[in-house]
């Protein structure tokens, strides 16, 4: 929500994680939100492209915790600070 809250200028660093829509909408509709209210949440955000432009590092989020925390490390790796 930085960029629908127009933060982005706070920060050093923006990360996107991004997963395909079917996956985000299941791993939603598994933890209770209805697909309707996932759909209404999805309108009122800024499209995944536009985020993609203007993130700085972007994260696939479509395997595991696993893969994910991997990622995270080299991103910390990466900017020195592991």
């Amino acid at each position: 929500m930085i960029y629908e809250a127009d933060m982005e200028d706070m920060f050093d660093y923006v990360v996107l994680i991004t997963s395909q829509r079917d996956l985000r909408l299941k791993r939603k509709t598994s933890s209770g939100v209805t697909e309707e209210d996932f759909c209404k949440r999805e309108l009122n955000q800024i499209k995944e492209e536009e985020k993609k432009k203007r993130a700085d590092f972007i994260f696939s989020n479509d395997s595991s915790i696993e893969d994910l925390k991997m990622k995270f490390d080299l991103l910390l790796l990466t900017l020195g600070i592991k």
